[in-house]
């Protein structure tokens, strides 16, 4: 997958910590720190996520991942409960 903006770190980097975010979630590995994050994708683009309304779209964007997730496995064990 490929994604761009016109200087390649504020959307773009913003999408790609969203992105790896969720990836860690799907993975099972819960929710990353935010700041970590972006440090260690800092090290690959420089200035990633430049604006704090585009740090906080992160953390919503996550956040609003990690709620769905949690819902489906609470329906989903509900509803395999009864099955049972």
């Amino acid at each position: 997958m490929s994604c761009g903006c016109s200087n390649g770190v504020g959307r773009t980097g913003t999408f790609c910590v969203v992105y790896a975010a969720i990836d860690e979630i799907n993975q099972g590995n819960g929710i990353m720190q935010v700041p970590e994050l972006i440090s260690r994708l800092r090290r690959q683009r420089r200035s990633l996520v430049q604006y704090k309304e585009q740090l906080k779209f992160c953390y919503d964007a996550i956040l609003c991942y990690a709620q769905d997730v949690l819902i489906r496995r609470k329906h989903y064990v509900l509803i395999g409960s009864l099955m049972v």
